[in-house]
């Protein structure tokens, strides 16, 4: 409902880009804050990372215990570049701390949205599975990072060449027997 709802009030905004992030954010929070004050329910709260692809422009808004990194040529950028002394999470209050990124893209940059538990490790941690290499092997390199534990990130890479199809790889793969 939120991811709906975020989307909803993104594509409802005219004008720019961040400021239909804004909105699209303070929107979402207000729909969990009010969620958590009414309901009976658990109260819930949470962290946000928004990207938007416009031309060879990537526009973010970071909320919450949120983390991301983007993979160059020249190294990684973090994003935030260190921990946020204070946290706000998503819908614990109308104060929300908002922070915002533009950067300029070219091929082969990688962005990472990752898991908030990858937060701690420094920007050259994620050097070997962001800069200079493919998405596939990027993967696998996050994965060894992760370990044993566990961990969600989404990894994209830009490119000048065409969309190729790759197999889903959010479920397993049945074994031929």
């Amino acid at each position: 409902d939120l991811v709906d709802a975020i989307s909803q009030s993104y594509y409802q905004m005219p004008g720019s880009v961040t400021a239909a992030l804004r909105k699209a954010v303070m929107d979402v929070n207000q729909l969990l804050l009010q969620n958590n004050m009414v309901g009976n329910n658990v109260a819930r709260e949470g962290a946000l990372c928004c990207a938007v692809l416009r031309g060879d422009e990537l526009f973010m808004v970071q909320t919450g215990e949120s983390f991301a990194a983007i993979g160059r040529n020249f190294g990684v950028e973090r994003m935030p570049p260190s921990l946020p002394e204070r946290v706000t999470p998503l819908g614990r209050t109308a104060g929300l701390d908002v922070r915002f990124y533009h950067n300029r893209l070219e091929s082969g940059d990688m962005l990472l949205l990752g898991d908030p538990r990858l937060g701690h490790l420094p920007a050259q941690a994620f050097q070997s599975a962001l800069v200079n290499t493919e998405v596939e092997i990027g993967l696998d390199k996050l994965a060894e990072m992760i370990g044993p534990g566990s961990g969600r990130v989404i990894l994209v890479e830009f490119s000048d060449e065409p969309i190729v199809a790759y197999q889903d790889i959010t479920r397993p793969t049945p074994r031929p027997q």
